[in-house]
């Protein structure tokens, strides 16, 4: 008789050889793809993979030889505090946000293989995650802004125009740097007065565009469709006709900021922060509470101390009026008694006993309000 059992079965009856069953290669492409069937952007996935790849070479060098399902407890916390993992690529101590993430990375992996049957029980299930402070982050002041606006206006070269684009957009919708040089000519609809983006887990987003930004928008399309480039439809292309990156993006902003005399180490996504903070501080109080994030492309809730939830949208303005936060009250109309201006005439006195219907018994309520000293005239 053929013995039809499953090999799954056979293998929790009676465990084989250890070079049978997964190891940390291909457990951890496995869990790759996982993370990229569920929507997780690739920086996520890249950032996941390398944080784990870190933790199984330090494994893998005091264990050699050792797969996922042999890995315990004491095990990952020797690996978690080893040089290996605690120190960066360049040399230096990793930062707390650094290891929070890597935690947070193995913790996914291994309640990902229990389910699966990779592992028979999460050796990083005792694995605790503390919050971490919130740190309030870097932007650009209103003057600090104006200068760098001012430098960017003074020159006229094509890299110079395209550099300013960008800025612009950044300060004037608030959008990732992702976002933004995932951007192509078709994304950006002057007419409907609004930028078509796609957002964190693919979702797609409309950022309005203010009145400076589509005149500006609209002049530099006109040079970037005269550039042509063949089939590349990136909104911004660098000096050999191709996408810009995310590398290049920052190293022109750090060159402008040098430009513009601002001393400070900002990065593109400090321009986020600067559209939040400045967005924030023109709305009207009643708008600030309780906090609204969905513009900015987060989920509602509180975003820390530094912006309370800033919103992109063309209804916000300023605060007008004597109350701080809104517009002056409408004045309020006092009806004046009524008060008759002299004794009705005997033409009057016929008008008001006579009529049909509502009118009637208008003028004849009306002619009983009369006093009646008045009305014996």
């Amino acid at each position: 008789m053929t013995n039809t059992t499953p090999s799954r079965l056979r293998l929790l009856s009676s465990p084989e050889p250890s070079s049978a069953r997964p190891g940390f290669i291909d457990a951890l492409e496995a869990f790759g793809r996982r993370l990229a069937a569920e929507g997780r952007s690739e920086n996520t996935i890249s950032a996941y993979l390398r944080d784990l790849s870190y933790l199984s070479d330090a494994i893998l060098r005091r264990h050699p030889g050792i797969v996922p399902e042999e890995v315990t407890s004491p095990m990952i916390d020797e690996a978690l505090t080893s040089p290996e993992v605690t120190i960066s690529a360049g040399g230096g101590v990793r930062s707390p946000a650094s290891m929070h993430r890597l935690k947070a990375a193995v913790r996914s992996f291994f309640t990902w293989a229990e389910r699966n049957g990779i592992v028979r029980e999460n050796p990083a299930g005792s694995l605790t995650l503390r919050r971490l402070p919130r740190t309030p982050p870097k932007f650009l002041a209103e003057a600090e802004k104006r200068r760098l606006f001012k430098e960017l206006r003074g020159r006229a070269s094509s890299l110079a125009i395209r550099d300013r684009v960008i800025i612009e957009v950044f300060l004037g919708t608030g959008i990732r740097l992702q976002e933004l040089v995932d951007l192509d000519i078709e994304d950006v609809d002057l007419d409907a007065k609004h930028l078509r983006v796609l957002a964190k887990g693919s979702v797609p987003q409309v950022k309005f565009l203010k009145s400076t930004l589509r005149s500006l928008l609209r002049s530099y399309l006109v040079e970037r469709r005269r550039r042509g480039d063949g089939e590349c439809r990136a909104l911004f292309l660098s000096n050999r006709g191709e996408r810009l990156c995310e590398r290049q993006v920052a190293r022109r902003l750090e060159y402008w900021l040098k430009a513009a005399g601002i001393d400070k180490k900002l990065g593109p996504h400090a321009l986020r922060h600067t559209f939040a903070t400045h967005l924030y501080s023109r709305a009207p109080a009643h708008l600030r509470h309780p906090p609204l994030q969905p513009d900015r492309g987060h989920p509602g809730g509180p975003a820390g101390p530094w912006a309370p939830g800033p919103v992109d949208h063309p209804g916000l303005h300023p605060p007008r009026g004597r109350r701080a936060g809104g517009r002056p009250r409408a004045p309020l109309i006092r009806r004046r008694p009524w008060k008759p201006s002299g004794p009705p005439g005997p033409l009057s006195r016929s008008r008001l006993r006579t009529g049909t219907g509502n009118d009637r018994g208008k003028r004849q309520s009306a002619y009983s309000r009369v006093p009646e000293h008045i009305r014996r005239q």
